[in-house]
């Protein structure tokens, strides 16, 4: 089953490298802004595309739960900028008015329901007071750890969905091909007969 995907905006590329701290220096606050306004086009534009506004849902929620965190505001950020970095590379990898076939479009799907979860689980690390966070800091750590590991697992199970598309194309490409020789093959061979019989009924009519 495919589905088509119409015209979107294209989310700007998250910064590489450290993590976005949310200061109140101008820069941050621009830059912040800039990341913020891509989601929302992004969403807009693909409003006649519920799995993809879906996971933008998901990845817009992150980022507000990173503006109300009262504590672990960094891990928070990083974590969001993860899933906005997937959300790019699924946006990048699926063209306009294109097909998507079902591996990719469950890959999504997936990808959208791990965004709740993290959501969630974000959620409640953000509003524990801070002695009680500070008693859990092992088990709050490996929970963001779990987190970052699902993240990857996400962009892998999307690549692998990609790849195999890839790869359905070239497949298919190469049986056009094949079946294009085959009729170039089979005009030739016509030609060659009707050019043979013409040779013959000439040949037949000379005296």
């Amino acid at each position: 089953m495919l589905f088509s995907l119409p015209s979107r905006a294209r989310l700007k590329h998250p910064p590489k490298g450290g993590r976005l701290k949310l200061s109140s220096s101008p820069k941050t606050k621009l830059l912040s802004d800039v990341l913020w306004t891509s989601m929302v086009a992004l969403k807009k534009s693909a409003d006649a595309f519920p799995p993809l506004k879906s996971a933008v849902c998901g990845t817009m929620a992150l980022w507000d739960i990173v503006k109300r965190a009262k504590h672990s505001k960094a891990d928070a950020c990083a974590i969001a900028l993860r899933a906005q970095e997937i959300l790019h590379i699924i946006a990048d990898a699926v063209p306009d008015a294109s097909a998507i076939p079902e591996p990719m479009l469950r890959s999504i799907t997936r990808f959208t329901v791990l965004l709740d979860d993290i959501g969630c689980s974000m959620q409640i690390v953000s509003d524990t007071p801070t002695v009680t966070r500070l008693m859990h800091l092992n088990r709050n750590e490996q929970m963001l750890q779990r987190i970052r590991t699902q993240l990857d697992e996400a962009q892998r199970d999307f690549d692998t969905a990609s790849n195999l598309r890839i790869e359905v194309q070239q497949a298919q490409l190469a049986l056009k091909h094949s079946e294009t020789h085959l009729e170039i093959k089979g005009l030739s061979q016509t030609a060659h007969r009707s050019n043979t019989y013409t040779r013959f009924i000439v040949f037949l009519a000379v005296p």
